[in-house]
């Protein structure tokens, strides 16, 4: 991606990530096989405030050679036919481009040797735990985009399997107490049908980004003089306790189940989406992860 000054405006976003390509050096991974990366959750999982406009978020080798499928709120959508990493991500609404975690993840896997993989990413900004169950839209996107991606590689002569898993979901159950109550209890059988609605064994390792809402309640509470919506500022923070007691619950009841917390990781605007930097750390974290858990 090309180094840009911050302050830099655009008015027609057509930035790519335009990387140097670094010389490789021996993969782990057969060049005859690929492992599948799958990236699913809501808005901070889509990268929704990570304007590449006015940052330097820098070019690595992965940028241009690593292969991602994604579907979300886009102005066009790659779910059949893989890109690479570098081809912007234009959000229909406003017309921004972004990225999410996946290029902080696929970076650190490049650098530490793992050069076969592929980036499936389905997203949809807002969306509870609830609209992703099996039978639902969302889970069934990301079961289509995942056997797309395989067939695409397979038709290259090469075998892709999924081999890790990242969620990052939670805060739009955070915004009420039914949502919040309930789900510690949701997760735990959600995360087993997302490693089946993929095709994954159970070997798979999930790596959970633990959401948080405080930053934003928080905010609300300064700039509105303590007026938070879409309940008391009190209600929010306890709603997001359960919401993380419960990702962190999660790695305990079920198997091969990890956590990074994004608490720490730079935001945007008002301190719900995370920044360009806060997601390229991010994704740096959860490769990390994944590959301590491969």
């Amino acid at each position: 991606m090309k180094r840009l000054a911050v302050g830099t405006i655009l008015v027609c976003l057509c930035l790519t990530f335009a990387p140097t390509i670094a010389t490789a050096t021996t993969s782990p991974l057969s060049s005859k096989r690929v492992m599948i990366v799958v990236v699913a959750g809501q808005s901070n999982a889509e990268g929704y405030e990570s304007y590449v406009a006015g940052t330097n978020i820098g070019s690595q080798a992965a940028d241009k050679t690593v292969q991602m499928a994604f579907l979300g709120d886009y102005a066009t959508s790659h779910a059949t036919t893989p890109v690479s990493l570098d081809t912007p991500q234009v959000l229909a609404v406003n017309g921004r481009q972004i990225f999410g975690p996946e290029v902080g993840i696929a970076r650190y896997l490049w650098e530490h040797g793992d050069r076969r993989i592929a980036i499936g990413k389905v997203v949809k900004g807002g969306s509870s735990l609830a609209s992703w169950r099996p039978g639902g839209t969302l889970l069934d996107e990301l079961t289509h985009l995942v056997a797309h991606l395989k067939a695409w590689e397979k038709g290259r002569g090469v075998t892709a399997t999924v081999g890790g898993i990242v969620w990052m979901q939670g805060e739009t159950d955070a915004l009420s107490a039914a949502a919040a109550s309930k789900y510690k209890a949701a997760l735990a059988t959600f995360l087993p049908q997302l490693r089946s609605a993929v095709h994954a064994s159970a070997r798979t390792p999930i790596v959970i980004a633990e959401t948080t809402t405080a930053p934003w309640v928080q905010f609300q509470a300064s700039v509105a003089h303590g007026a938070c919506k879409p309940a008391t500022c009190a209600e929010l923070f306890a709603w997001n306790k359960l919401v993380r007691a419960a990702q962190r619950a999660a790695t305990k009841t079920v198997p091969r189940t990890f956590i990074v917390d994004s608490s720490t990781f730079p935001r945007a605007s008002i301190q719900l989406h995370l920044s360009a930097t806060g997601e390229l750390l991010l994704g740096s974290a959860l490769g990390k992860s994944l590959a301590r858990h491969l």
